[in-house]
């Protein structure tokens, strides 16, 4: 899985190896980096333990947001939530659920970075969630 941001400096991986530059980055499985791709460091490492297809890195590259499984087994079937982390600061700043745990699929925050956006099911039915600014920064 991957995400970068709109300038191309920062890059969001999860579970992947990748080469950059003749570079290698490397991640393990479910674990989450944001790399700095100039310099091609990693900025912030996180392991996951469980998670789902669906990240995002904010617009301005100060935050990641990830889809995690909460049964720690990353079952398509379990409650699932975002976790998101502010990137400069190297530590998880939010933990979002939906009352049900309801799966998710897809991550975004918007264009300005004040909203980010899940989709995934409910009861059966897509659905589509979204925080605020003031739930999704520190």
């Amino acid at each position: 899985m991957l995400a970068i941001d709109p300038t191309g400096s920062r890059l969001l991986t999860v579970g992947s190896s990748i080469f950059l530059q003749a570079t290698p980055f490397a991640t393990a499985t479910n674990k989450l980096d944001v790399w700095n791709v100039a310099a091609g460091k990693a900025l912030l490492s996180v392991s996951l333990g469980s998670v789902r297809p669906g990240v995002a890195l904010s617009p301005d590259g100060t935050r990641a947001a990830a889809i995690v499984s909460l049964d720690g087994k990353g079952d398509l079937k379990a409650p699932h939530g975002v976790k998101v982390w502010d990137i400069n600061g190297k530590k998880e700043i939010l933990f979002l659920k939906v009352p049900a745990g309801d799966p998710f699929h897809h991550l975004i925050f918007s264009p300005d970075g004040r909203k980010l956006a899940a989709t995934g099911f409910m009861l059966g039915m897509g659905g589509i969630w979204i925080w605020m600014r003031q739930q999704v920064r520190n």
